[in-house]
């Protein structure tokens, strides 16, 4: 069987604290307030348990989609699997990454895709998700940065 694959990255550099980017990224309820590419994420953020994702690739379009926990190492990994129900189609593997650097951290957001419909999906999906990488890293740049400036702002549930 034929199988196309693609993958997209972005990276940014976080000038904070690990534990404290790692909390405001697993933090989904917050998501409204800071995250413009990921609207909402549901669930409990556990191996194995499913997760319900919204998110908004352009501003008429969004998509949802359930993502299950494949790999959780606090705080430096986080990653999911979506998939379309027929095995081949269409498959995402979403790594959330965190490295220790002089500077504070380096944050990785990347998605590798396999399956039949990659060259279908890579304008609809792909490329816009790419962007939405950029857009989400650098909102939890700023909000992890602005917490470290103002540690009152930590914990503000």
């Amino acid at each position: 069987m034929v199988s196309f694959k693609a993958e997209i990255a972005a990276e940014t550099v976080i000038r904070a604290e690990p534990e404290s980017v790692w909390r405001i990224l697993l933090d989904v309820r917050t998501y409204s307030e800071w995250n413009r590419f990921m609207l909402v994420v549901q669930g409990e953020i556990l191996p194995g348990r499913i997760l319900s994702v919204q998110a908004r690739l352009s501003n008429l379009l969004r998509l949802q989609f359930a993502a299950t926990i494949i790999e959780l190492d606090p705080p430096w990994r986080l990653t999911w699997v979506g998939r379309l129900p027929v095995p081949g189609l269409f498959t995402g593997v979403h790594t959330f990454g965190l490295k220790r650097v002089p500077e504070g951290v380096r944050f990785l957001q990347s998605e590798r895709y396999s399956g039949l419909l990659v060259p279908v999906m890579r304008r609809f999906l792909i490329d816009p998700s790419e962007s939405g990488f950029r857009s989400m890293n650098e909102a939890l740049r700023v909000r992890a940065e602005h917490e470290a400036a103002d540690p009152t702002e930590v914990g503000h549930e």
